[in-house]
């Protein structure tokens, strides 16, 4: 009883939501990065405490790498469609994501082993010092949260503007449309499998070469544009700023699990969203 008066609640907010100018979401939207913009100075102060020290990574890898990774990247998505079944089934697209991108990390893993002394400490697969970075990591994620949102309403106001009528993500509508019984895979596959060879692909490997060829802040904005460009125009703007989130905790404290964490953190909060209010996907949802 009180969870379908919880479901009736969110769905109807949901529906407001939906009914509310985007000229009006902007507006919210300004506001909350205004508010982020004033307090990320103090939250960066806190990183800093937490992690008092950076470690400077060279990496020794080149974009000749980066091109085979490509390729690995491609062909491993490519073998995964002959493999599997041929339908339009969400789980059937979060595999071939998968399996593309594990072929890339292995390449990237194997040249990270052959090429530098640490091996994987390279990728920032560290063992000491990961709880003080988590910690850094979710300060930081927190304060930036109400600014991504923000930038999130603002960009769609933007794109309607130009004539530009934002689509919900695939995932997210194919998700948003399963039944509770189906989704426990695409959970795990969305919120820790993609996330972690995401940030190996992007904050480990891609980065650190981009960082040391066009400096640091360049390095860190460059990366997350390619990041952001990938996942389409509809949610350029507040992905590139999740983006420079993670390169910038990436950067600071040298642990993919910092990085990792915060990326599946949002992606949690995403799919928490889609269960709780399919309506925002433009689904109904089961």
């Amino acid at each position: 009883m009180i969870r379908a008066g919880l479901d009736q609640s969110v769905e109807e907010i949901a529906a407001r939501v939906a009914q509310i100018r985007p000229s009006a979401l902007a507006q919210v939207g300004a506001v909350a990065v205004v508010s982020t913009l004033a307090l990320l100075p103090v939250a960066w102060l806190g990183v800093k405490r937490l992690v008092p020290q950076r470690n400077v990574l060279f990496a020794r890898w080149g974009f000749s790498h980066v091109g085979l990774a490509i390729l690995l990247l491609v062909g491993g998505s490519w073998l995964a469609k002959l493999a599997l079944p041929a339908d339009e089934s969400l789980l059937r697209v979060l595999w071939i994501t998968a399996a593309g991108m594990a072929a890339a990390v292995a390449g990237i893993v194997a040249w990270s082993v052959k090429l530098d002394p640490d091996g994987v400490k390279s990728l920032g697969m560290r063992s000491g010092g990961n709880a003080r970075a988590i910690a850094a990591a979710l300060l930081l994620y927190a304060v930036a949260l109400p600014g991504i949102f923000g930038l999130g309403q603002i960009w769609r106001w933007i794109l309607g503007l130009v004539g530009h009528t934002p689509q919900v993500q695939d995932v997210a509508l194919r998700f948003a449309e399963l039944s509770s019984g189906d989704r426990l895979v695409p959970l795990v596959l969305g919120i820790a499998v993609v996330p972690l060879f995401e940030e190996i692909i992007f904050r480990a490997f891609l980065q650190p070469l981009l960082v040391q060829n066009v400096r640091e802040v360049a390095g860190v904005v460059l990366t997350s544009a390619i990041f952001a460009a990938l996942h389409g125009i509809d949610v350029f703007l507040p992905i590139l700023a999740l983006s420079c989130v993670l390169g910038a905790i990436m950067l600071r404290t040298q642990r993919l699990a910092a990085a990792w964490v915060v990326h599946a953190l949002n992606n949690a909060l995403m799919f928490a969203v889609l269960m709780a209010a399919p309506e925002l996907a433009g689904a109904r949802g089961p």
